[in-house]
């Protein structure tokens, strides 16, 4: 199922992000505690289209890191990470190893550099990201913390590299009273790294500022953010400066730091800090899951694995103060389980009014499906009846054109008959004027042997213009053989000088003889033609007069 999983994880099938989501969030489960999980999720690798390979949880953190990943997706991501982490000593040790000097530094994206660049980012939810990230490392194994010391971080090529600690911690400052959620990672961060670590409490120490600003924002009322986000910042400070109370080895320091602390800021003050945590709404919603359960980035603020920290930490820390005994652990542990009582409270009213949108959301829904449903029959039935008139329209149409085409035919026939009419008129008319003549059998044949008279002398001229033709055919045949014949003596003259030209000159002008000749060969088809419809005409002519009784001669059939 893992490997299914991991398969469907790693691959680029182009999945929902909703998909995608609960994917992550079901190999976090499936690695949660379990060691050979763990390992076999590590193990597991991505070819990019680089070429390069790359272990599941650098692309896990690169998409923690990266700003444009839906809110939702990168908490399921960083979830999936610190599954890994969850009881994995041996996976802690490998991230930490990757952010330690060697002598010969890697450039390759590693777990741990994307870590750090996630801290050292501008972007609020990625640097409580990173600090949180980190801080899972440190938890449960102490030596790790030793070791991370060692690590330095270099923001600017013109500054030397400086310590992570110093780095961190100094970041810390520069941010004042702003940036809550930046500052609350980094506080869980160094209180983490400063437990049961007397190095970096050293180092931690050793800078006044750092003092200076826990001692002053605990005191500080007009920073950014809600009263309870203020209340959650100056419950971290004070842990934090208890931890270091506790963890100092030099006892002088110990003394001094004890009474810088009461002087500026008061034992009761720290006490009620610390006890303040625990009643704020960050800190009830956080201790109810390992898997982080807010909806917007700003309400990422405290991590359940810290709480636990601090739960089992806080009674003795306080006792440091308070050694009489005077901690008030059941009225803490009373006002914990009243804030639990508030949020449930708040939760169930939460729920019933999601619960009446969603009727309200639901009616509505059914109201907008009725009106759809009975718009789009109104559409359908207003569709039909456009279409019906659209036919009714054809239909009158269609009969109008019937009743012109019918109209049309009974003046056609009319016009028919008048033409008959007046075709019949028209013979007996002429008729009529032949029979007026004196003789009108001798008078059309007269008329026909003038016109016999005037096709045979057309058909004379046609022969004579045939001979004349035939005539200037042969000269152009003969006058073109000479031309062929002075082109081909003209190529074997010039041959050795003007080859090319020659040729040219001597084509053209047996084109131009071969043209002529063309033209005269079709001419002289057409006079051929001509005679030829002549002939057909005396044909006619000679058939119309044996037609009407009048002698033709043989040699006129001839």
């Amino acid at each position: 199922m893992l490997a299914e999983l991991c398969r469907v994880l790693l691959s680029e099938m182009g999945l929902p992000i909703e998909v995608l989501t609960e994917t992550v969030i079901a190999v976090a489960e499936a690695i949660r505690g379990n060691y050979t999980n763990q390992e076999y999720f590590a193990n597991t690798t991505l070819i990019t289209n680089e070429n390069l390979s790359r272990s599941s949880l650098v692309v896990l953190l690169i998409s923690m890191t990266a700003e444009k990943q839906p809110f939702k997706m990168r908490c399921a991501v960083f979830y999936c990470f610190l599954s890994y982490l969850h009881d994995n000593e041996f996976g802690k040790t490998k991230v930490i190893e990757t952010l330690l000097p060697t002598s010969q530094p890697d450039t390759s994206l590693s777990t741990g550099s994307l870590i750090c660049q996630a801290i050292t980012s501008s972007e609020s939810v990625q640097c409580w990201f990173g600090c949180v990230s980190l801080l899972y490392c440190l938890l449960d194994v102490e030596h790790l913390r030793e070791q991370l010391l060692r690590v330095q971080v270099s923001t600017t090529l013109d500054h030397p590299p400086v310590l992570l600690i110093k780095h961190v911690s100094s970041l810390l400052v520069s941010m004042g009273n702003r940036r809550v959620q930046m500052r609350a990672g980094i506080l869980m961060l160094l209180s983490t790294w400063l437990k049961n670590c007397p190095s970096a409490v050293a180092i931690f120490l050793g800078n006044e500022d750092n003092l200076h600003y826990m001692t002053t924002q605990i005191l500080d009322d007009c920073g950014e953010g809600t009263e309870s986000e203020q209340q959650v910042l100056k419950g971290l400070m004070a842990f934090v400066l208890l931890v270091c109370l506790e963890n100092v080895d030099d006892v002088e320091r110990k003394s001094s730091l004890e009474q810088l602390v009461e002087r500026r800021v008061g034992r009761d003050t720290v006490v009620a800090a610390i006890e303040g945590l625990s009643r704020t709404e960050q800190f009830v919603r956080a201790a109810q899951k390992p898997q982080p359960l807010t909806k917007t980035p700003n309400e990422l603020f405290l991590d359940y694995h810290f709480i636990k920290m601090f739960k089992s930490s806080e009674v003795q820390l306080i006792k440091m103060l308070r050694p009489t005994g005077e901690f008030n652990g059941t009225a803490s542990n009373d006002s914990i389980i009243q804030s639990f009582k508030d949020l449930i409270k708040r939760q169930d009213e939460e729920i019933a009014v999601l619960k009446q949108e969603a009727k309200r959301s639901a009616a509505q829904i059914e109201q907008l499906k009725q009106a759809s449903d009975k718009s789009e029959l109104e559409r359908e039935l207003e569709t039909t009846k456009k279409n019906l008139e659209e036919s009714r329209a054809q239909n009158a149409k269609a009969d109008g054109m019937q009743l012109q085409i019918q109209e049309m035919y009974r003046v056609n026939e009319q016009w028919r008959g008048e033409a008959a009419k007046y075709k019949q008129w028209a013979e007996q008319w002429q008729q009529y004027q032949i029979a007026q003549l004196p003789n009108p059998t001798e008078t059309a044949v007269q008329y026909l042997q003038q016109q016999v008279q005037q096709l045979e002398q057309q058909l004379a001229y046609g022969y004579q213009a045939f001979e004349e033709h035939s005539k200037s055919t042969a000269k152009y045949a003969s006058d073109c053989a000479e031309w062929k014949h002075r082109a081909e003596v003209a190529e074997a003259e010039l041959a050795k000088e003007r080859e090319a030209k020659r040729q040219q000159n001597a084509l053209h002008n047996g084109e131009n003889g071969l043209s002529e000749l063309a033209a005269l060969k079709a001419e002289q088809e057409d006079l051929l033609v001509l005679l030829a419809d002549q002939h057909n005409k005396i044909t006619q002519y000679r058939n119309r007069l044996k037609d009407l009784h009048q002698v033709v001669t043989d040699e006129e059939d001839d």
